[in-house]
């Protein structure tokens, strides 16, 4: 009898091990897929504000106005110049911000909700006002990243040339670390698992709510 029990637990501990092993590879993999969706959107961010400093450069080449006061014309312009900026960036929203005055245009072109984003998302205003002065004063580009559990967020500013003081261009984009063929694969596999043996899946459990999944 003892000499059973012992084989059983041995079995079972394979069986744990096992479970653990390939629990850790599904997360490297999962945290790997997710690490190359971050590293395309910062990429994408990042020309995308750089499109946004080409286009501002554009519409103020002929402009003869104050530097102290921007007229109603002059923003639409500025509005539109975003636009078409991010028109072919899916996901990303931006716009153009002067230190003093705050934002000075701003589009999501690619919005997906019921008619057009036209407004500074409220949630966000502390840090873009924050990146933009950061990068105000430094006059280089600036990634900041805020990663919650199922998403990060990426927010991109950058110095534009031009006649106003002050000016900076940024973009913002969500990556839904919880969506995806990665994070679809890693529940198909945990399902398995506790279709085909309970205590495999407990130890799959364990590694990734150890590794933070």
């Amino acid at each position: 009898m003892r000499s059973l029990r012992t084989r059983l637990l041995a079995l079972w501990l394979m069986l744990a091990t096992s479970a653990a092993a390939t629990g850790f590879v599904l997360f490297e993999f999962y945290r790997q897929s997710a690490n190359s969706q971050i590293m395309r959107a910062e990429d994408l961010v990042a020309r995308s504000c750089r499109d946004i400093g080409d286009r501002y450069a554009f519409v103020v080449a002929g402009w003869n106005g104050s530097t102290n006061s921007i007229d109603d014309t002059l923003k639409q312009r500025l509005v539109e110049a975003v636009q078409a900026a991010l028109a072919r960036a899916p996901g990303v929203e931006g716009g153009i911000w002067q230190a003093d005055a705050g934002s000075l245009a701003y589009a999501f072109p690619t919005y997906e909700g019921t008619g057009p984003k036209t407004d500074l998302p409220e949630a966000e205003r502390t840090s873009i006002r924050q990146v933009n002065g950061d990068v105000a004063r430094s006059e280089r580009p600036l990634t900041m990243r805020q990663t919650a559990r199922s998403q990060v967020l990426l927010l991109h500013a950058c110095p534009i040339a031009g006649p106003l003081p002050n000016v900076t261009a940024w973009t913002m984009t969500r990556v839904f670390t919880g969506q995806g063929p990665a994070y679809n694969q890693l529940l198909i596999d945990a399902s398995s698992m506790h279709h085909d043996n309970p205590s495999d899946l407990l130890a799959f459990q364990r590694a990734t709510v150890h590794k933070g999944i």
